[in-house]
């Protein structure tokens, strides 16, 4: 049995199967005690009902409700083939490895504050956005010139494609502030950040005992570890997780070396000529 062509009703003395569709349904729902299903239409429908003449009202509805089912689910007409998009220019960077995007959505979720570092790591180790990361980072900085432009550069020709194609990427047409907004250590800390790592854990760990670093002075110690040098930072992890696990503001102790360990990997996952992981984890 062909499938019923889709251009029927328009054509005079053919079956509108919508309608005929319609009137099957009608007599399945009253039933064929009440009413008696349709006649089968000249065609495929006709030629089925001789072929194979049903016993009684109910064989004709259901060999009509099968044969017409079978013929809505086929009958259809592809659309004219669309030419295919042309891809983006070639870009020889390697992309970031599955690590360093892993890495950014932590940041990005977590860290905010690390995401520029991130950002400027990847451009210095010679790595490209991998192509899931850019859509997300062009919607995400589309009201903030200045981190835009860096986010094209790391995403290359793919970027300025991307956009071409969903123009909800494109930048803002009105900015809404800054991407970053500095934050000023207070002096204590502003002091140490270069001390090595027995310094820092010693004066905020001191700090948390005494309970000096409130809820909305917290982020302060946040923006520490992300200012500490890179060399000390597997150090800064080790201490802070080793400290007294009944100690004052040890939870934020945790908070912190988890910060210093993602930070630490991301200078790793970075590093130019850094090899692709085996493994995704921190």
């Amino acid at each position: 049995m062909s499938a019923p062509d889709d251009t029927a009703s328009a054509t005079p003395g053919a079956v509108d199967w919508a309608v005929h569709w319609s009137d099957l349904v009608s007599v399945a729902l009253l039933g064929t005690d009440r009413r008696d299903p349709p006649e089968p239409p000249a065609g495929p429908l006709g030629e089925l009902a001789l072929e194979h003449p049903p016993s009684d009202a109910a064989g004709s509805l259901i060999q009509q409700v099968a044969a017409v089912t079978v013929a809505r689910r086929a009958a259809f007409r592809p659309r004219p083939v669309r030419a295919l998009l042309a891809p983006p220019a070639d870009d020889q960077r390697p992309a970031c490895s599955p690590l360093a995007a892993d890495l950014l959505r932590r940041v990005l979720a977590e860290w905010p504050a690390l995401e520029p570092e991130w950002l400027a790591l990847a451009a210095t180790g010679g790595w490209r956005l991998s192509g899931d990361l850019v859509a997300v980072l062009l919607a995400r900085h589309r009201s903030h010139p200045e981190r835009f432009a860096e986010v094209c550069d790391l995403a290359g020709p793919v970027a300025g494609w991307l956009i071409e194609h969903v123009p909800t990427l494109a930048p803002a047409t009105k900015r809404t502030g800054t991407s970053d907004v500095p934050v000023v250590l207070p002096a204590e800390l502003a002091s140490i950040v270069d001390d090595g790592a027995d310094r820092v854990v010693a004066v905020v760990a001191d700090g948390l005992r005494r309970q000096r670093y409130t809820q909305p002075t917290r982020a302060v110690l946040v923006h520490l570890i992300a200012r500490v040098r890179p060399g000390d930072l597997a150090e800064i992890r080790a201490r802070f997780e080793n400290l007294d696990p009944q100690m004052t503001g040890i939870g934020l102790a945790y908070h912190l070396a988890d910060l210093a360990a993602t930070r630490d990997a991301i200078h790793r996952a970075l590093a130019p000529g850094a090899p692709v992981p085996a493994e995704r984890e921190i």
